[in-house]
């Protein structure tokens, strides 16, 4: 059973990130993870052992940018995930939700598009990432 629980910065501790977001994992310093606990964000624990990271940045009123970190160990649960972070998103009241995802992350891309999001940029942006990889950039717009 996974245990979804509201993120905090020391979360960091008991986190190895999957392979294709390693190469990102120690760029993110201890001002970023104090910022993510001041947006609308949670933790997924399985045996313990934090699974994930997933919340949403406001940007301004309309729009925000939606963000995730998950581990290996989510990998035979990942239908849990999907489950709680598609239910997290469908009650964020938002107009504009932006997402980006790594260009060489194959298994993210589904996922978000599994997501409701919709890729907006054909070629990746470049130098997007904080390691200098490139990403997409994907929306879920609320139609009026």
């Amino acid at each position: 059973m996974m245990y979804i629980v509201p993120y905090e910065p020391c979360h960091w501790d008991n986190f190895q990130p999957q392979a294709a977001q390693a190469s990102m994992f120690t760029l993110v310093d201890q001002p970023t993870k104090e910022l993510l606990s001041r947006h609308e964000s949670y933790t997924g624990i399985i045996d313990g052992k934090v699974v994930g990271f997933c919340g949403v940045i406001e940007m301004w009123h309309g729009r925000a940018v939606a963000w995730a970190w998950l581990s290996e160990l989510l990998e035979k649960k990942m239908i849990y995930a999907h489950r709680a972070v598609r239910k997290f998103l469908s009650l964020y009241d938002i107009n504009r939700l932006e997402a980006i995802v790594d260009a060489k992350h194959e298994a993210g891309i589904r996922w978000i598009e599994m997501l409701g999001f919709k890729r907006e940029t054909v070629q990746p942006m470049e130098m997007c990432l904080p390691c200098g990889g490139s990403a997409y950039l994907y929306a879920r717009v609320r139609q009026k």
